[in-house]
C-alpha cells in the first residue's frame, strides 16, 4: 500500500514538474469563446484520470478504503500546485469546473449506494437519474482539455447546490428508514416477533434509555494498564476459574464486563 501511495504521488510530481516547465500561456480565441492555457488543459487531463479512478475505488470499496485516501490526497495536491500554477481567469474558471467535477464523482457515488437501497432493478437502475451530475461535468470538463475553449455547459455550481440538497434529503429518508427498521428488530427482539414498535413498550424503553446515555468517561491511563490484561476475557472464563475476576472498574473498559452474571462475584468479594 505504502508503494501505491508513493507511486500515485511522484507520477503526479513528475508530470507537474514537466507542466510547469512551460508557462501557461493563451491560445488564440475561437469564435469568440474563452480560450484555456496549454498548461491548463495537460493538468486538467490528470485531474480528470484521478476522478475517474476516485469514482471508481468509491463505488468498489466505499468512502473509507485506503486506496480512496490516496486518491484524495493526490487530487488535494494537483489542485494546490495548479493555483499555484495559473493567473489568467478562464485558467481559475476551469479549476472550478474540475472542482466542481470531483465533487459530482463523490456525490455519484452516494447516489449509487443509496440506488442500491431500492426495492426491485428497476427502480435501482432509475433512482438518482436526475440527481447526478458526473455524467455532464465530467464530459464538460473533458471537453474543455481536449479544445480549449472554456465553457461551463450545465455544470455550474448553482445546479450542483440544488442537486447537492435533493441528494442530502435522499440520505435523511434512508437514515429514518433505517432507524424504523432498527426499531422493529428492537421490538421482535424484547416483545417476540409478532410485535411491532409502536406496540412494545419495552423497546420505547431500551430506546429512550440509550438515547439519554451519558458519553462514556474517559479512561485514566493507570485504569487502562489495570485493565488490558482481561480485555481478551470472558464471563465465562471467570466462572470457570480459567482466569481472575478483574477489577469492578474495569467494567467502564470492557463490554464483557457489563454481564450481569458478574454482580454475585462482586457482592461476595470481602470487604477491603
Amino acid at each position: 500500500m505504502k508503494a501505491t501511495s508513493e507511486a500515485i504521488v511522484a507520477f503526479v510530481l513528475v508530470s507537474l514538474t514537466a507542466l510547469g516547465q512551460h508557462s501557461p500561456t493563451k491560445s488564440s480565441p475561437d469564435s469568440g469563446k474563452k480560450p484555456v492555457s496549454h498548461y491548463m488543459r495537460e493538468a486538467g487531463l490528470l485531474y480528470l484520470e484521478d476522478v475517474e479512478s476516485m469514482l471508481e475505488q468509491l463505488r468498489k470499496d466505499g468512502p473509507d478504503d485506503s486506496l480512496l485516501r490516496i486518491h484524495r490526497k493526490s487530487l488535494d495536491g494537483l489542485e494546490d500546485r495548479i493555483e499555484i500554477n495559473i493567473s489568467s481567469s478562464v485558467d481559475k474558471r476551469y479549476l472550478e469546473l474540475l472542482k466542481r467535477t470531483r465533487s459530482a464523482a463523490e456525490r455519484s457515488a452516494i447516489i449509487s449506494t443509496l440506488a442500491g437501497r431500492q426495492k426491485t432493478a428497476i427502480e435501482a437502475m432509475n433512482f438518482g437519474t436526475d440527481l447526478d451530475m458526473y455524467p455532464e461535468c465530467s464530459a464538460q470538463a473533458w471537453s474543455v482539455a481536449k479544445s480549449g475553449i472554456f465553457n461551463t455547459g450545465n455544470c455550474t455550481e448553482k445546479r450542483s447546490a440544488q442537486k447537492w440538497r435533493a441528494i442530502s434529503d435522499e440520505q435523511s429518508k434512508a437514515a429514518e428508514a433505517d432507524l424504523a427498521e432498527a426499531g422493529e428488530h428492537l421490538a421482535h427482539k424484547i416483545c417476540g416477533n409478532s410485535a411491532t414498535y409502536e406496540t412494545c413498550d419495552g423497546a420505547h424503553i431500551v430506546e429512550e434509555g440509550l438515547r439519554h446515555k451519558s458519553p462514556p468517561k474517559p479512561l485514566s491511563g493507570e485504569l487502562r494498564a489495570k485493565c488490558i490484561p482481561f480485555a481478551d476475557g470472558s464471563v465465562d472464563k471467570v466462572l470457570t476459574k480459567a482466569m481472575p475476576l478483574p477489577p469492578k472498574e474495569c467494567r467502564d473498559a470492557l463490554s464483557w464486563m457489563r454481564d450481569t452474571r458478574l454482580d454475585t462475584l462482586y457482592d461476595v468479594q470481602p470487604m477491603k
